[in-house]
Order: C-alpha cells, then structure tokens, then sequence
C-alpha cells in the first residue's frame, strides 16, 4: 500500500474528532504540541537520533503565524485556515488527506507525504489539524 495513491490511503484514522478536545486545557496542549512539530525541521537527517520524533518543518513553506517572522512562501499562508474554512467534517477529512498524502490530489504538490512516507504519526497530524482548525488557535484569532 505504500505506493498506492487512492483515497483510501488518504483518509486513515478517525480526523473528524480531531480538532474538538474535551477541554479548553486539552485543546491548548493539544495547539501547543502542534506548533511545535510545525516549527521543528528535526528529523530524518543523519546527525538526528534514530528514535527523536520528526517535526513537520511546516515554516520552511508555509505562514502559519503572524507573531513569525521567518516562514517560507512555497506553500500557502495559512493564517485563518479554520477560520476561513471551518470545521465540517468535509474540511477535517480535506485536510488530513493533504497532510497525509498531498500528491493523492495533486501528482505536482511540493508538499511531502507526511503521513503516508512515515514522516509524521498519525498523532502528530493530528495534533497540526488541531492547531490548523481549532478557533481558538492562534492561527484562526
């Protein structure tokens, strides 16, 4: 399966609870350890420890912040991301497809396959939807 793009690649574990935490403290931890993997680039380098989690280097592509101010422009800005989009089910199961598998949609994307080459847990994407879709999320404020 691993080379396989269907859609059923695309859309594993359960992304329409992720962004609803059961409480505020929750979702905040939840936010924070997202932004944290969408500012670290560790990872899959030969000086990183084999058993260090890899972040999602989010910023060498995309803006997600206003408070940063050294993000990449490959990507889309994604400041106001839930805000813009909300927070439907049909939103949270687009936007995990994209982080998991980007070329599913797109055979072009830049965007690497975080979920689908093993370079995120399906944890650590979730915890980036939750700092993407919650309204709260300094990214939606």
């Amino acid at each position: 399966m691993r080379g396989s793009t269907s859609a059923a690649s695309t859309t594993r574990g359960d992304p329409v609870s992720v962004a609803g935490a059961s409480s505020p403290r929750i979702a905040q931890t939840v936010r924070r350890r997202g932004e944290e993997i969408a500012q670290s680039g560790r990872g899959l380098t030969w000086t990183d420890p084999p058993n260090q989690a890899n972040g999602g280097n989010c910023y060498n592509c995309h803006q997600i912040s206003e408070a940063e101010i050294s993000f990449g422009t490959l990507g889309p800005s994604l400041l106001g991301y839930g805000k813009l989009r909300g927070n439907t089910p049909e939103v949270q199961r687009a936007t995990w497809a994209k982080i998991w598998n980007a070329k599913a949609s797109n055979a072009c994307s830049n965007m690497p396959r975080a979920g689908h080459m093993g370079i995120l847990t399906e944890a650590q994407i979730k915890d980036l939807m939750a700092l993407l879709l919650d309204p709260n999320s300094p990214v939606n404020k």
